[in-house]
């Protein structure tokens, strides 16, 4: 019931800072700006859609926290050949007997890929 509660006070937050209407101006002048280069106006809608779920939810889950942390990387340095080796985490890492770390390195791989696509999907809609 908290939760409700403290969700309630949020959207009302929002609704009184004219959340959605800065919301919905941003969307309009990033669409023009999209038609003006030539992109699709319907993925940029729906690639802010994305964001702005994120943005309410207040989403900082573990997959975030991660997703953050490459791209720290990639807009620091780009693309690296060591990115697994920055990516570990040293303690979890030398705690665990051989076979988990290949487990873990391998796991750790497949999470990179997926917010390196994340990654370049963003970049793409940068404008």
């Amino acid at each position: 019931m908290n939760d409700l509660k403290s969700m309630a006070k949020d959207a009302k937050k929002r609704l009184k800072t004219g959340f959605w209407e800065e919301h919905k101006d941003g969307i309009n002048l990033i669409k023009t700006q999209a038609k003006s280069q030539g992109i699709e106006s319907s993925n940029i809608v729906r690639y802010y859609q994305t964001t702005v779920i994120k943005e309410v939810k207040h989403k900082k889950d573990e997959t975030e926290l991660f997703y953050s942390k490459v791209k720290g990387i990639l807009d620091s340095v780009g693309e690296v050949s060591d990115i697994i080796k920055r990516l570990i985490d040293a303690d979890a890492y030398n705690a665990l007997p051989y076979e988990r770390k290949q487990r873990y390195v391998m796991d750790l791989s497949a999470k990179y890929r997926e917010a390196l696509g994340r990654y370049k999907r963003e970049k793409k809609f940068d404008l």
